[in-house]
């Protein structure tokens, strides 16, 4: 007997079923969420994460910044799915700076970015303008006091169409874990998203212990720059025996979050193959001597 596929489960759930029954159903509509497409035919969903980029152009001793970035992404045969958690301005430097930098990161193909403190602490002004003029997505939380209107200069959810496969992204910034939750149950049952990423700061990030207590609708958190986890990638088992993986990239881009995400014929995530690296033009002794430092790790299970 052939087996379903977790989607042919979802779609013939009652409460689905109910909802689709509707014309035109409102979470078609909802200008809420962002949808973007990656043409491909390929079963491995590429992406690159960055973070703390601070209008790093050529890094620091030859390691990272954006020039870096590009080199690598030039390299891939499949542009991947670029995000960003925030940080991306150079507070030291004017708006007309910032400007041409997230220009030059839209232009090397990122597709989402978070909002950080950096950009969180400008004037709205100066904000709104940063986004108009670059054409960047914006994922964020109740971003109206920032002076962004839902729907048109940000965005609560982004559902990214990677050939036959679904990516669901959502901002973590500003709302609770069980609100993060709620939204990823949404995106996976309505939507039919096979593969739930989290966007900016970790939800009880301060305790460990509580991470691991707690069930998780994301699959993979992208964290921001500006919490006390390592550098690297841990891979958490849950008490709810699920397991979810939390990764952080470097300030400067001087450590670049890169993953493929294999998908099996039911649509769900078969394999994760963690290939982040240190970019730049350094020697392979003073890569290793960055990646040395107490702030780093690879794949660490706890």
């Amino acid at each position: 007997m052939k087996k379903n596929s977790r989607r042919e489960f979802l779609r013939s759930s009652t409460a689905l079923a109910s909802l689709t029954t509707i014309s035109t159903p409102w979470f078609l509509k909802d200008k809420a969420i962002l949808h973007l497409t990656v043409p491909t035919d390929k079963a491995t969903i590429s992406l690159i994460h960055t973070a703390g980029l601070k209008g790093a152009i050529e890094g620091v001793g030859q390691i990272g910044g954006l020039n870096a970035i590009q080199g690598y992404l030039q390299s891939c045969p499949q542009s991947p799915i670029f995000l960003d958690t925030g940080d991306f301005m150079n507070a030291e430097r004017d708006r007309s700076f910032n400007l041409d930098y997230l220009n030059e990161l839209v232009r090397s193909g990122l597709m989402l970015t978070a909002l950080g403190e950096s950009e969180m602490n400008i004037p709205k002004a100066d904000l709104h303008y940063l986004i108009e003029h670059s054409g960047a997505k914006i994922l964020g939380n109740a971003l109206e006091k920032n002076g962004l209107i839902l729907g048109e200069t940000y965005y609560s959810k982004a559902i990214i169409q990677w050939g036959k496969y679904k990516v669901g992204v959502l901002p973590t910034r500003g709302i609770s874990l069980s609100e993060i939750n709620r939204k990823g149950l949404e995106l996976k049952l309505i939507h039919q998203c096979d593969l739930i990423l989290g966007l900016g700061p970790i939800p009880l990030a301060a305790r460990m212990e509580s991470l691991k207590s707690k069930h998780h609708e994301v699959n993979h958190y992208l964290s921001d720059s500006g919490n006390s986890f390592p550098l690297g990638t841990q891979v958490v088992r849950s008490s709810k025996q699920s397991e979810f993986w939390i990764s952080k990239s470097g300030e400067f881009g001087q450590f670049l979050g890169v993953f493929h995400y294999t998908m099996n014929p039911a649509y769900q995530v078969h394999h994760i193959t963690n290939l982040s690296f240190v970019p730049g033009d350094a020697n392979m002794a003073k890569k290793m001597a960055y990646l040395s430092q107490p702030f780093t790790n690879s794949n660490q299970v706890v």
